[in-house]
């Protein structure tokens, strides 16, 4: 390939960092500044189409607005005779890639989730500007000390991803990374496919391993389509459901099915924040099993608006939460008044709870009714506050809700779909027979009153009905006597 050796009349070739199919990385000095700069030459060119070069400079107008300390900075870009390249920083750090190659071993869990946190925090920036990467790999991630950064953009006015292999048969970007969507061309492509890559990375940094590959690439990205979704946890024991769960997700064959946005990923991949000491806790409620099952979601709200993962329910007494401090059981809690589900109290036990029809909520209720992200219930002091975060409406009471948020107080009841759940406030008494018992007795109540009103109906209406005959009948005696 005989490309230029300058560029922009700035930018001098000393040496061949990489070469790719799609591209080749020089190192280059920057005359203006003096500095080492990689310069990178995409293998498609544009050839007189100007369309696609003004494609070409918009994509990277956009890029370049992005900063963000988990992206590569650009500092140039643009066509030199006819070749397309582009100027960023240069990095002389290792790439994620070769520090897999390194490790005899996978991971350690609490690194690969802070790395992968640490691009999928510059991915967002991208998604936050309407880009998306499509091109996410382990040697496009380098890094500069402990800190992650993306460096391997790959415009889609160089080849639409989603076609992937070129006329010429080239396979233009790593099959072991990309999406189902970018193998069939099914589907547009969209931030999602970002989403999936990193799931990829995500999963290789846990279990050592891609969760598809082989020896031939065309082969390798034929199988996310034929083969099931595969479980880092099958692969290593300590890995926790919640993640492991989160990795499936990230990893499904629908764009649909995903994570529909980095910040969700986020909250579900996050890690509890625990230190070593382990503090007994006080003689829990006894959890029906059912409920222990159920409730085991992936994420929740933190104080400062972030998600960080649940801890799973305690299952009897004798089981311990590490690093966290012993607190009062009188907690506020949702208890569901009906349905199968009837009786079951979900506790308020963080500073932000969310409701949903979504195995992620803290409160999962499943229905067709309701949104995936439904509301959120909030400590503020000692009261508390359910927001809508959907175009569903609350309903309190019975009655639609005009505001988004609405303080909670004892013994309100929050319709969401078919479910009902009674707030019951801290130190409350509260159980559904006592209520039922309550109910029972207020009907009776109802019912007795009731009895003695149509009584009293009764008696009225007979003394009217008698008023009325005897008035009718001296009308009558009235008239025989004239």
């Amino acid at each position: 390939m005989d490309t230029p050796k300058e560029y922009a009349n700035r930018f001098s070739v000393t040496g061949t960092i990489a070469e790719r199919p799609s591209c080749r990385v020089y190192r280059a000095t920057d005359r203006e500044s003096g500095s080492e700069v990689a310069l990178r030459v995409f293998v498609d060119r544009p050839g007189s189409n100007p369309e696609l070069i003004k494609s070409y400079q918009d994509e990277f107008e956009r890029f370049k607005a992005v900063e963000h300390p988990a992206l590569v900075p650009i500092i140039h870009y643009g066509l030199e005779n006819g070749w397309f390249y582009l100027v960023m920083e240069y990095l002389q750090g290792p790439t994620l890639r070769s520090l897999l190659k390194e490790q005899s071993t996978p991971f350690p869990i609490e690194r690969a989730v802070n790395i992968i946190s640490c691009v999928l925090g510059g991915l967002d920036a991208l998604h936050q500007r309407g880009i998306f990467h499509g091109h996410l790999d382990s040697r496009g991630i380098l890094f500069r000390g402990d800190q992650p950064i993306i460096a391997g953009y790959y415009p889609l006015t160089i080849s639409k991803i989603h076609k992937t292999v070129t006329s010429e048969g080239r396979l233009l970007v790593d099959s072991s990374y990309i999406a189902p969507e970018q193998v069939t061309g099914a589907e547009a492509l969209d931030h999602r496919a970002d989403i999936y890559s990193a799931a990829v990375l995500l999963f290789e940094m846990l279990t050592g391993e891609k969760p598809f590959s082989s020896k031939n690439q065309l082969q390798t990205a034929l199988m996310r389509l034929s083969q099931p979704v595969p479980s880092p946890r099958n692969r290593r024991a300590d890995i926790s459901s919640e993640l492991d769960a989160a990795v499936m997700k990230g990893l499904a064959k629908s764009a649909a099915e995903r994570f529909q946005s980095v910040s969700e990923m986020l909250r579900d991949i996050a890690l509890p924040q625990v230190t070593v000491a382990a503090v007994p806790m006080p003689e829990p409620q006894p959890i029906r099993p059912e409920r222990a099952e159920r409730v085991e979601g992936t994420g929740a709200f933190t104080s400062a608006g972030a998600f960080a993962p649940r801890l799973s329910p305690l299952r009897d007494s004798t089981q311990t939460y590490l690093g966290l401090e012993a607190k009062s059981l009188l907690r506020a809690s949702l208890v569901v008044l009906n349905g199968n589900e009837r009786g079951e109290k979900h506790l308020l036990d963080k500073s932000q709870l969310m409701l949903g029809n979504d195995a992620g909520c803290d409160i999962w209720l499943s229905g067709r009714d309701i949104p995936p992200r439904y509301a959120v219930v909030s400590q503020r002091g000692s009261d508390y506050f359910v927001k809508s975060i959907s175009e569903t409406p609350l309903t309190l009471n019975g009655k639609e809700q005009q505001q988004n948020e609405i303080m909670l107080t004892s013994g309100n009841v929050l319709h969401v779909g078919s479910y009902q759940l009674r707030f019951v406030a801290p130190g409350e008494q509260f159980s559904i027979a006592e209520e039922e018992e309550t109910v029972r007795a207020d009907d009776s109540t109802v019912s007795k009153l009731n009895k003695v009103l149509i009584a009293i109906a009764l008696m009225l209406m007979l003394g009217a009905i008698g008023i009325v005959f005897a008035y009718q009948r001296g009308l009558n005696l009235g008239q025989g006597q004239f």
